[in-house]
């Protein structure tokens, strides 16, 4: 991003590139006010939720002119936001073009193909990823039974325990192979970066919430194994995998746990 776009977003409020580095659980995030895709998108929650679309499309049985309105409409809200924050509406526009690779989804990356993608593919940090990923599948289903046997009552202690772990651990679930990804395709497309710091900041960055992730899956983990011991030996398994992932990660990133991640680490 330029020094004047990450000036613009300083002064209306947020913190540029934050959502680059963040594990996407918005709703216990304490910066998502100084986010700017997480206000985008609940301006678009906003309109949603008034049947934005649906009215459209009622009144506008041709499919272009509801698309035209729909643009029309996705201005106005751009434009309702950058007065917020004081912005002009085509600072928007140029921030979302000064940072192309951020911006792309986590999957877009694996449009690569050639070599980039059988590196990934292949490589034994994404193959960890996935016998967790089915290692955990598996031990979660157990565990759902376990605790439906135990039929403790909504508001106990146990249940709201269990039920906050659970959470922790289905969610980073789904976070912690599509970090790996976004770091071994920064590493692999070195080239493709203009600047070693960007780089870096792809690399590092997707490789710490990995880490981070892993770890808060580890302390999941074992709270789990105090609620259901008879599966202490399947999640002592799960732990070692973890271990592992985490191992490979910091010997091909060893700067990740250091670096800095804007607006969360000081």
């Amino acid at each position: 991003m330029s020094k004047q776009g990450s000036d613009n977003l300083l002064n209306a409020g947020f913190i540029p590139g934050v959502y680059n580095f963040c594990d996407h659980w918005c709703e216990k995030c304490r910066l998502k006010s100084r986010c700017l895709s997480y206000v985008m998108e609940r301006k678009v929650e906003e309109r949603k939720n008034g049947n934005f679309e649906e009215g459209l499309f009622n009144k506008n049985e041709n499919v272009w002119e509801f698309l035209k309105l729909f643009f029309d409409s996705t201005y106005e809200f751009l434009e309702e936001l950058a007065r917020e924050r004081g912005m002009e509406v085509e600072d928007l526009y140029t921030l979302e073009n000064d940072e192309p690779d951020f911006l792309e989804g986590e999957g877009s990356l694996a449009e690569e193909g050639g070599e980039a993608e059988s590196f990934v593919e292949y490589s034994d940090m994404i193959k960890m990823c996935m016998i967790y990923e089915a290692l955990a599948e598996e031990c979660l289903d157990i565990i759902f039974g376990i605790l439906d046997e135990k039929e403790w009552q909504e508001k106990e202690k146990e249940t709201l325990i269990t039920n906050r772990l659970l959470d922790v651990i289905n969610w980073y679930l789904d976070i912690i192979q599509p970090k790996v990804r976004r770091a071994l395709y920064g590493y692999i497309r070195r080239d493709s970066f203009l600047s070693t710091d960007v780089w870096e900041m792809e690399c590092n960055g997707s490789a710490k919430v990995a880490l981070i992730s892993i770890a808060r899956s580890e302390r999941a983990w074992r709270g789990m194994r105090n609620y259901c011991p008879s599966l202490k030996k399947d999640i002592s398994h799960l732990l070692v995998v973890l271990n592992q992932l985490k191992a490979e990660i910091n010997l091909c990133f060893p700067n990740a746990a250091a670096f800095r991640r804007p607006g969360f680490d000081k």
